[in-house]
C-alpha cells in the first residue's frame, strides 16, 4: 500500500468506540436480548473503553489485546466475556 493511502485510511478511520456503536446497531439491536445488549454496554464502558475505546480500530493490534487481556486476570469471567465481544466486534467490522 502506498504510504499516502495508508494515512488517509488511518485518518478516515473510526475510532474503537464508534466501531462499538455500529456493531450495536447493526447486529446486536437485531439479534440479541436486552439483557445482552446491556452487559455489552456495561463491558466498554468498564473495561474495553478505558483500554482500547480512545483508539482507531485499525490501529488495535494483537499487543494491545494482550495488553489488555492481561490488565483483567483478576476477574477471568469478565475477562472471557471482553475478548469474545471484542472477537465479534472485530469479525462483523471485516464484513
Amino acid at each position: 500500500m502506498d504510504p499516502a493511502e495508508d494515512i488517509a485510511a488511518k485518518l478516515g478511520a473510526p475510532s474503537f468506540e464508534k466501531t462499538f456503536e455500529t456493531f450495536i446497531k447493526e447486529h446486536a439491536q437485531k439479534r440479541c436480548k436486552p439483557s445482552s445488549l446491556a452487559a455489552y454496554e456495561w463491558l466498554l464502558k468498564k473495561s474495553i473503553n478505558p483500554a482500547l475505546g480512545h483508539k482507531k480500530t485499525i490501529e488495535i493490534s494483537q499487543a494491545d489485546i494482550e495488553t489488555f487481556h492481561s490488565s483483567l486476570s483478576e476477574t477471568k469471567y469478565n475477562t472471557n466475556r471482553c475478548l469474545g465481544l471484542l472477537r465479534t466486534i472485530f469479525n462483523k467490522a471485516e464484513d
